[in-house]
């Protein structure tokens, strides 16, 4: 996943990446999940792999305050690779009240602690799709409501498999306002090529951002 966006003259680059095995009978959770971030101000990277019974956390940042860390969590579910699973096997996707890192990304934005938070899983078969969203019938939602942050997190996808991700909802109050109001950011797909993407990266192949309509 890789976002790019400005703050006024302000250019941020953001990529997460997610190691997990579709073998997930014999490896139920994400072997490594990586991110890092690019601005003006300096550069940042974490890093989450798995041991036998723990994730082994670096964080390697610009901000003084924050520096090198390295610490260990509880093996739990990790928002990150949610999205991989999803796709693999909704049916294997925890449901109900459960322990969940939130996702890196959000973690960094936000500057908060990566550890794991009380949160309220659900899957069900969508009857009425947003309106918002203006995708095809037949879709699926997971949803994740995290109890301290009031964060939510709602993705939407193909009910057949692979189950294509349609879109996706998240809302969260600002962190750093002072009215704490609600941010929510909505995605929907919008166009998709199936090809080998790593044989395409010469300047011949610029044509094909188009295609998808990229900047």
């Amino acid at each position: 996943l890789t976002k790019q966006f400005n703050t006024g003259i302000y250019p941020y680059s953001m990529m997460l990446s997610v190691f997990k095995p579709i073998n997930i009978g014999n490896w139920e959770h994400a072997l490594k999940v990586t991110t890092s971030s690019q601005e003006w101000c300096g550069n940042t990277f974490t890093q989450v792999d798995v041991a036998k019974d723990t994730y082994k956390v670096k964080l390697f940042s610009y901000f003084e305050t924050e520096g090198t860390q390295e610490h260990e969590l509880p093996l739990t579910w990790m928002e990150d690779e949610l999205w991989t699973l999803l796709r693999i096997d909704p049916s294997s996707l925890p449901i109900g009240n459960v322990k969940m890192i939130p996702g890196l990304l959000q973690q960094r934005l936000l500057h908060t602690n990566i550890q794991a938070e009380d949160a309220t899983a659900s899957l069900m078969t969508i009857s009425e799709i947003p309106s918002w969203l203006g995708a095809e019938n037949n879709l699926m939602s997971y949803s994740i409501a995290y109890k301290e942050k009031q964060r939510s997190l709602t993705i939407y996808f193909s009910k057949i498999f692979p189950h294509a991700i349609a879109g996706w909802e998240e809302s969260y109050p600002d962190g750093f306002g002072k009215d704490k109001k609600i941010l929510t950011t909505r995605a929907i797909k919008a166009k998709t090529l199936m090809i080998d993407y790593w044989n395409h990266h010469d300047n011949s192949d610029i044509t094909l951002r188009d295609s998808l309509d990229l900047k």
